[in-house]
């Protein structure tokens, strides 16, 4: 399966370094292979992005309506959803793709729902996580898969994320690292008060949500955007989007789509890995 290089946008933040100065060099790269590739695309083909794995996320927040290939270069540290780890190899890795000389790594999102009295208030969609945490003490919630009770929780709050997830907020949680083609659910405790529970890798059809049963109303943060008060919040692909209430319920599924990202090396998850635990 291969993709146009007709249309591609490059994607970077402001505080990446280097990130124009490549930016530079990719354009060159690609004018040099197809003088009539559009750069700068608002409907691209193919994205590449500049940075860690949380440029990438956030590069995939702003084009997967779109359903590119993202092709993600590592300017951060070891970047796990990087197609291309190393600077010395960029340029060579997009030539390679330009000519199809790749594989698609298709990564399963999650779609989060939140219903307030009955009613759904807000729904979105994650690549990598969406939790729950209480900024200022404790929460009470239940977690059910389905419809069964699986798990209470008294302490800050609770993760759910995919195999893509896993080596981010869910490993430093001490959570399981999943391979990235496994479709799945990781479902994670926070700072579990009660008796430690084994986190749980739940089957890509089933349903889980979190129950906002009590917390301790402290009125201490604010949120800049709007004024109000926040104690707990959700956070998908680590960005805050809402507070929660008691009574609230956050619901956690399979998303239909999926993410392409390409991959020209093989075994780039188990080398990841290695670099990252520096195995020798």
């Amino acid at each position: 399966m291969t993709h146009k290089f007709d249309r591609v946008a490059i994607f970077y933040r402001p505080d990446i370094s280097g990130g124009s100065t490549w930016e530079k060099k990719i354009i060159s790269k690609l004018k040099s292979l197809n003088k009539k590739i559009e750069i700068g695309s608002k409907r691209p083909k193919v994205v590449i992005a500049l940075g860690g794995d949380g440029t990438i996320m956030e590069a995939i927040r702003n084009f997967k309506h779109f359903s590119p290939l993202f092709i993600g270069l590592n300017l951060g540290h070891v970047g796990f959803l990087a197609t291309i780890r190393e600077k010395k190899n960029f340029l060579k890795g997009i030539e390679k793709i330009y000519k199809g000389e790749y594989t698609v790594s298709e990564r399963m999102m999650l779609h989060v729902g939140v219903v307030r009295k009955g009613k759904e208030i807000y729904e979105t969609q994650a690549l990598g996580d969406m939790y729950i945490q209480n900024l200022t003490g404790l929460l009470d919630l239940d977690i059910h898969i389905d419809e069964h009770l699986v798990q209470r929780v008294h302490g800050t709050g609770a993760i759910a994320s995919t195999a893509s997830g896993s080596t981010a907020y869910n490993l430093s949680l001490h959570g399981p690292i999943v391979m990235p083609d496994i479709n799945c659910i990781v479902v994670n405790e926070i700072l579990d008060h009660n008796t430690p529970t084994p986190s749980m890798i739940i089957k890509k059809t089933k349903r889980v949500s979190f129950h906002i049963k009590n917390f301790r109303r402290r009125n201490e943060v604010l949120l800049a955007k709007d004024g109000l008060d926040i104690d707990v919040g959700m956070w998908t692909d680590g960005v805050l989007v809402m507070r929660l209430l008691p009574g609230d319920i956050v619901h956690v599924a399979r998303a239909r789509g999926k993410i392409k990202l390409a991959e020209i090396e093989k075994d780039y998850f188990f080398k990841s890995i290695q670099q990252k635990f520096t195995f020798k």
